[in-house]
């Protein structure tokens, strides 16, 4: 029988006096068995460091390619139109903030514009006739008005109008 034992797995220390027996050899063995297949548990639940590394750089990889792909915001809102058009009753549309590019669509008509100050708004009439024109545009703050002397190319006429407005990211 041992005179000491392992502070971990209590497993047998002989001293040179002490008696050896089978059992105390079994028993420790078993102790040892144990111990090393629940090791063997935690470590199968875990990945292996080149699964790990490759995973890491898949993850940047894709990082770097949504990086390179640039973000926006995408707003949508609609109206319903006045039947109005002219200087004197322009068409006017407030954004959450000034969009980078904007989208007028509605029945025969499609208005498209960017939302810096010098740019021009562009219509196309779909119809029967395709014809496209330039509208004078305004900018103040986040809104912008534009006008034209027809209700239709001014999508102002008594119709449901949808916008589609893209932001870069960092627009508020």
């Amino acid at each position: 029988m041992p005179s000491n034992q392992t502070p971990n797995y209590a497993l047998s220390q002989w001293e040179r006096t002490d008696r050896v027996l089978m059992e105390d050899f079994n028993a420790d063995n078993a102790k040892i068995d144990a111990a090393l297949a629940g090791l063997a548990g935690q470590v199968a639940g875990k990945a292996a460091q080149s699964a790990l590394n490759a995973l890491s750089q898949t993850v940047a990889g894709h990082t770097a390619a949504l990086r390179r792909k640039g973000n926006c915001r995408i707003d949508t809102q609609s109206y319903f139109g006045t039947n109005e058009c002219g200087a004197e009753h322009p068409t006017s549309i407030t954004f959450s903030a000034r969009p980078m590019f904007f989208l007028v669509y509605g029945p025969s008509v499609f208005i498209f514009g960017q939302g810096s100050n010098n740019s021009t708004i562009s219509f196309y009439n779909g119809g029967y006739s395709y014809r496209s024109a330039s509208l004078p545009t305004t900018w103040t703050g986040s809104t912008v008005s534009f006008y034209y002397d027809n209700v239709l190319p001014q999508a102002n006429g008594e119709t449901t109008y949808f916008v589609v407005a893209l932001y870069a990211e960092d627009a508020a």
